[in-house]
């Protein structure tokens, strides 16, 4: 199914954890409510091969291209929709507007995220033309799950590395272009860096994040300084998005002018109660590219435990026609009875997919879960564009996975491994693989929670979770 030859690892580069020992992910595992009804949107929707069904059972497995599906039935575990800072699955394909007047054909809900740059210049978003965006439809199955389908394999060689850097200079608006492959060699230390720093915090007394006397403020804040606090605010879950620009230049004032201070400041702020963490997420567009209709999501604050699950659902386009909610399990079906309903005299778009880009989870905190990834899972890390979020992404080997910072939405710890959406690695010896993940469940400062199962054929695999919960499995081929 994967050719070695194709795979994204550099060996210039250390592996951490069991790295060394790790091939490439496999296949995702879904647990939906109607098998079925599943198997007919992703191969009649979805273009997917169906490869295997055990009704009996309740499972099927179908082909990705460069990976597998396979579908369980089973409870489910999918975000409500109110924004798009959502864990998704992308797919590749040739032609992103082609693949979007498909959707319309086929009477499918999408949301097209028009803020992605190709390179230098701006995207839709910000004015410029769809010829320099990479477009991404949002799509969601019967259950919830979400899906992008996009033409992102025109970010593969810049995220690798193998570009000379035309698209970071646009991404990255100015600053200067990055030669190296991979961020690999960089992502341990800087990740330890950043556990440490929030240990510090944590630990630190209540005096370090005190503000200033009245008598020793400045009587201004240092107006560089204020106009970067004031354009994070921009940045999905930055701790200024918590904060007005008045309150910020406030705060820099009570810090002394200290980036860094007011920072703790901000945090004690939250801590205490006097202010509260929010999310703002970014603008989306709704309907085809040519009648785009801008969508501004809620903003959100942290302590809205249900991450998503009871937020009511915007309004979305369905082939330019305001629909309300696919989310809505009741009406979760309509892609694929409006797949029966088309007009038999219409000729349908082809439609394909090339591959999977990338594995998407969101995470509640970048710096944490880089470190199991990097050190644990041993994935080596990729550049990323200048998002107006924070993220990381890695390599898989044959796919990416993106990180992006929000609510998270995993499986509860309670819910066993084998019985809940995994994603799915190769290991080449994976007694060795489990001996090392034994001892970095000993080490590691999270609990990687890590469970052994036989199959039916007495093969044996194994699962693990990340600092959210989200669960990953470990198998031979």
């Amino acid at each position: 199914m994967v050719n070695n030859q194709h795979l994204h690892w550099n060996p210039n580069f250390p592996r951490h954890g069991i790295g060394q020992n790790l091939s490439h992910i496999r296949h995702s595992t879904f647990f939906v409510s109607d098998l079925q009804r599943s198997v007919d949107f992703y191969s009649n929707i979805m273009k997917f091969k169906v490869l295997t069904t055990d009704e009996e059972n309740g499972s099927a497995t179908l082909s990705m291209k460069n990976m597998v599906l396979e579908l369980k039935v089973g409870a489910t575990t999918a975000f409500a929709g109110e924004n798009l800072i959502v864990g998704h699955v992308s797919v590749d394909v040739p032609d992103s507007k082609l693949a979007f007047d498909y959707l319309t054909q086929k009477k499918v809900d999408f949301e097209i995220n028009v803020s992605v740059p190709k390179g230098n210049g701006k995207a839709e978003s910000e004015g410029g033309g769809s010829d320099n965006t990479v477009g991404q439809a949002f799509i969601r199955d019967p259950d919830g799950y979400y899906l992008e389908i996009c033409n992102c394999h025109l970010l593969t060689d810049f995220v690798l590395g193998l570009t000379n850097g035309q698209l970071l200079d646009g991404y990255q608006e100015g600053v200067k272009s990055v030669d190296t492959t991979y961020a690999a060699t960089k992502l341990f230390t800087k990740a330890q860096v950043a556990k440490k720093r929030l240990k510090r915090f944590n630990s630190s007394s209540s005096t370090i994040a005190e503000p200033l006397p009245e008598s020793d403020r400045p009587q201004e804040a240092n107006p560089a300084i204020l106009n970067n606090l004031i354009k994070r605010r921009v940045v999905y879950g930055d701790i200024c998005q918590s904060f007005t620009e008045e309150q910020l230049g406030q705060i820099l004032c009570e810090a002394g002018n200290s980036a860094a201070t007011a920072i703790l400041l901000m945090k004690e702020r939250i801590k205490k109660g006097d202010a509260t963490k929010i999310y703002k997420p970014p603008a989306y567009y709704v309907g085809k590219i040519e009648e785009a209709t801008k969508y501004s999501p809620i903003v959100l604050d942290a302590g809205a435990d249900e991450k998503g699950k009871h937020m009511a659902a915007p309004a979305k386009m369905s082939a330019g026609i305001l629909d309300q909610s696919l989310h809505d399990k009741k009406n979760a079906s309509t892609a694929t009875q409006a797949f029966d309903d088309k007009n038999e005299d219409e000729e349908e778009i082809p439609f394909e997919i090339s591959s999977v880009n990338h594995i998407a989870f969101i995470v509640s905190d970048v710096g944490r879960s880089s470190t199991f990834y990097s050190d644990v899972l041993g994935l080596q890390q990729v550049k990323r564009p200048n998002f107006d979020r924070h993220g990381a992404w890695f390599t898989g080997g044959n796919v990416e996975i993106h990180l992006i910072l929000g609510n998270p939405l995993a499986p509860p710890r309670s819910t066993r491994g084998s019985e809940a959406n995994t994603t799915w690695f190769v290991v080449k010896d994976f007694d060795a693989a489990i001996s090392k993940l034994t001892k970095l469940t000993a080490e590691f400062d999270e609990d990687i929670q890590l469970e052994m199962f036989n199959d039916s054929d007495e093969k044996k695999f194994a699962t693990c979770r990340d600092a959210d919960g989200y669960v990953f499995g470990i198998c031979t081929e």
